[in-house]
């Protein structure tokens, strides 16, 4: 989750702990919204605010429909978590999520920082782009479709909307093949021992996270399974954040 030129990475972090902990409480969306517009103390946070009351109260739209109206404030990913809460009816949860992302990057950033900033007293420059760095990227995505499916699941959603909601976290390409993946299951009788080799086969994750997944699946605790990948693989990503300027 990042800021916009207008909105900061740590207001929008306060921002949506503030809508989670009103949810969470079990206030209405509207009202929750209505609050925030009122209180919150980021005048584009406050506009953004009272433009989603508008949009859900008058307009009918979900939460995250309305959010990816407003593109400055809330960026595809958080976007797309939204809607995954909104799908799985655990809206609070994954606004939860979203500030401990957040949380969680500030801290990498800020360790690359100081590493980089060391590096560079010593004479020893870091370039602003590793494959170390393209490879945590590309770990963190995969990490966090891990936890959304398994937060989905765990709801009790349909393994196809799972699957495909939580795609929406990927690159492009690889929910292109997760989208496709979904659309071919049945939503009451998913073939376990097919689903199981897919995820074996899957070139986008690490072997292990592979065939946690693919066991996972086999046995019918795939939700159990995507949780435990995702935590071994965001670990897996703030390693590799920072692996490139200790090694440089």
């Amino acid at each position: 989750m990042t800021g916009s030129g207008t909105v900061s990475s740590s207001d929008l972090s306060g921002w949506t702990r503030g809508l989670a902990m009103l949810l969470g409480a079990g206030v209405p969306l509207g009202v929750s919204l209505e609050t925030l517009a009122n209180a919150e103390p980021s005048p584009r946070l406050a506009e953004a605010s009272a433009v989603l009351l508008s949009e859900v109260v008058d307009r009918g739209r979900t939460l995250s429909e309305a959010m990816a109206c407003l593109g400055d404030v809330f960026d595809e990913r958080y976007v797309a978590l939204v809607r995954a809460g909104e799908v799985g009816g655990i809206l609070d949860e994954t606004l939860a999520l979203i500030v401990d992302l957040a949380d969680r990057e500030r801290d990498i950033d800020a360790r690359v920082k100081l590493l980089r900033s060391v590096r560079h007293v010593e004479g020893r420059d870091v370039p602003a782009e590793t494959a170390d760095a393209r490879a945590a990227e590309r770990t963190g995505a995969a990490a966090l479709f891990c936890e959304v499916l398994g937060m989905l699941l765990g709801s009790g959603v349909p393994l196809p909307m799972s699957l495909a909601t939580s795609a929406a976290l990927l690159p492009a390409e690889e929910r292109e093949h997760v989208a496709e993946l979904a659309s071919g299951l049945d939503a009451k009788d998913a073939p376990r021992t097919a689903l199981g080799a897919w995820f074996g086969d899957w070139a986008f994750i690490a072997p292990v996270v592979r065939t946690v997944l693919a066991v996972g699946a086999r046995t019918g605790t795939l939700d159990h399974a995507a949780a435990k990948a995702a935590e071994y693989l965001f670990g897996m990503r703030a390693a590799l954040a920072l692996e490139g300027p200790e090694a440089a």
